[in-house]
């Protein structure tokens, strides 16, 4: 009987106030996961940049036996 009735009042609530509530009962769940966000893309920056580097070395050196 409980469920159904936690079940109503969910499908009452918008998203915001869900998430709202979310962040009232844990303040530390939003932060974790930007920090996961910050991670990805970190590491799709530093790929980027090893592969831009990478190219740019070899078409240097290939030039440069021309």
């Amino acid at each position: 009987m409980q469920t159904n009735h936690t079940l109503a009042i969910l499908e009452q609530k918008s998203d915001a106030e869900i998430a709202l509530a979310i962040h009232y009962l844990d303040p530390e769940f939003s932060a974790e996961a930007r920090e996961e966000e910050d991670g990805t893309v970190l590491g799709i920056v530093m790929s980027s940049v090893r592969w831009l580097t990478g190219t740019l070395t070899y078409l240097s050196l290939y030039t440069r036996t021309l």
